[in-house]
């Protein structure tokens, strides 16, 4: 970062007009027992902040990320959304699994006219199409990873 502006020293951070710097690997701390931190690492790189209890937004206020904002977390009460502006939401990990209580639905659509649920004892598909097993949009295909489909006739 190079020298702060009108440095006097080793303090931690130095107020300039309408800012305030800190050198690296310094805290700031609030709260009567510092519960709640705010450093900048030794490299530069990383702002950490830390808290002692759960981190809570406002409804309706967004978690947002990207230069642009273009990855974001709402909630509005009862409903919440995360959106993706660019790009695709990857989730990966060891043990990555996405896990779902039972009577949970996926739903598809903007209507949520496609849907699955697992009842606890089966696998339900629901909203498929209903036209004749002739139209090519009354099937559903099920593929697996060696590019294998199974094609199931849905009405």
């Amino acid at each position: 970062m190079g020298a702060i502006p009108g440095d006097r020293g080793q303090a931690a951070f130095q107020r300039g007009y309408n800012e305030v710097w800190m050198r690296d690997d310094k805290a700031f701390y609030f709260g009567n027992d510092g519960d709640v931190s705010l450093e900048y690492d030794e490299d530069g790189n990383n702002v950490l902040l830390t808290a002692g209890a759960d981190w809570r937004f406002s409804d309706t206020q967004a978690l947002q990320l990207g230069d642009g904002g273009d990855f974001t977390i709402t909630h509005n009460g009862t409903t919440t959304a995360i959106t993706n502006a660019t790009g695709k939401i990857i989730i990966s990990g060891a043990g990555a699994n996405i896990e779902l209580s039972d009577t949970v639905e996926l739903q598809f659509g903007d209507a949520s006219d496609a849907r699955i649920v697992w009842n606890g004892t089966g696998l339900k598909l629901l909203g498929l199409p209903t036209a004749a097993p002739s139209d090519a949009g009354s099937y559903l295909f099920v593929s697996d990873a060696g590019g294998n489909t199974l094609r199931i006739a849905t009405a």
